[in-house]
């Protein structure tokens, strides 16, 4: 159990100097996704990039991050364009809602009721994404194919989106409760609170995950291996939207 074997040695075994290990490697990839996100168009080639590597890191699957996560964001750069706009789109419209809804609160008689709406639509849509973006990361598939996939995978699999969801949404529960709060820990939020988040999800989704694999997929591969036949899907896909 020891850090430090005989002769004040790192003891590389030690289940501490793993577990350490596992933080630091957690808390790089979330500062490299919130580093590559404040390109705002590139916040979904960021997300799945986040997951790529977090699904990786749930399985205990070694290679390089750094590596594994930008190849991940060069290659789901374009084709996540849409997914990231779709997104932004429906926050956008959500918080405006609720903006307007807060604005002309002395009018509205029913303001409980749009309010829950619109926490309704919120909960929904981060329930969806919850599976987008990691299975945009980990499959092949058209834009349309993998927004159809994870609405399917968020009812069909509803326990783990719903717990998915409302880690995601602590955030902004915090802040209707106590933002001023939230500011002074926003620090956490924005250097930790993904990467910590995104790895607990990841063992809500790679059981799953590893159900939709096909058989052929599971003989043992190279990370070199994996990463071109990975392109090879992608840029078929690519063409296939384009068309």
């Amino acid at each position: 159990m020891a850090l430090f074997g005989g002769g004040g040695h790192m003891n590389f075994d030690s289940p501490i100097y793993r577990i350490l290990s596992k933080i630091f490697d957690i808390v790089m990839v979330g500062v490299l996704w919130i580093a590559c996100c404040c390109g705002i168009i590139t916040i979904g080639a960021s997300t799945a990039a986040l997951y790529y590597v977090m699904l990786k890191l749930a399985k205990n699957e070694e290679g390089s991050l750094v590596h594994s996560f930008f190849h991940s964001f060069k290659m789901n750069f374009k084709q996540s364009i849409p997914l990231t706009l779709l997104e932004l789109l429906y926050l956008f419209v959500v918080f405006f809602e609720i903006s307007l809804i807060r604005t002309m609160s002395a009018e509205l008689s029913n303001t409980s009721a749009l309010y829950g709406l619109c926490i309704a639509v919120l909960v929904i849509g981060t329930g969806i994404y919850s599976w987008v973006y990691p299975y945009f990361a980990r499959f092949t598939d058209t834009v349309g194919g993998t927004i159809r996939k994870g609405a399917l995978l968020a009812v069909g699999h509803f326990p783990r989106t719903l717990f998915m969801a409302g880690l995601k949404l602590i955030p902004a529960i915090w802040f209707v409760i106590s933002p001023e709060t939230l500011f002074r820990s926003l620090w956490f939020w924005m250097f930790l609170g993904g990467g910590f988040i995104s790895y607990l999800c990841s063992f809500m989704i790679n059981p799953v995950f590893d159900r939709m694999m096909p058989k052929e997929e599971h003989t043992e591969m190279t990370e070199e291996e994996q990463d071109a036949a990975y392109d090879e899907l992608k840029k078929t896909f690519e063409e296939e939207d384009k068309n």
